[in-house]
């Protein structure tokens, strides 16, 4: 297992996600933790405590949610990256979403009608 001592602290992968077609694709909200300016996690001690839905290392790796320039899926074969950008008809749903942080770009929830 690759060690989070390797992370380049790009902040990418503290983005909320979505499924798109069976891919991940980032959303432009970042999680309430992330400092935008300095790309670091203010709670990252405790973040699995405080925000259960951060993803470990591991996960993250399962899940195909780090950058593919991410040094802890460099070496991984087969590895899928996320997509970088939503389209405008997936922001534009996103829009349509209601349920826990909608708004902030966490898909979860049922469309509006």
């Amino acid at each position: 297992m690759r060690k989070n001592r390797e992370c380049k602290k790009c902040g990418r992968c503290c983005y909320y996600k979505i499924i798109v077609d069976g891919v991940v694709v980032y959303t432009p909200y970042p999680c309430e933790y992330l400092d935008v300016e300095t790309r670091l996690c203010t709670i990252y001690d405790r973040r699995h405590e405080i925000h259960p839905l951060c993803a470990t290392a591991e996960d993250g790796i399962k899940r195909e949610i780090f950058p593919g320039d991410c040094p802890l899926v460099a070496d991984i074969p087969g590895y899928r990256p996320p997509r970088m950008k939503l389209t405008m008809r997936e922001l534009h749903e996103i829009g349509r979403l209601e349920g826990p942080f909608s708004g902030k770009g966490r898909i979860s929830g049922k469309l509006k009608k």
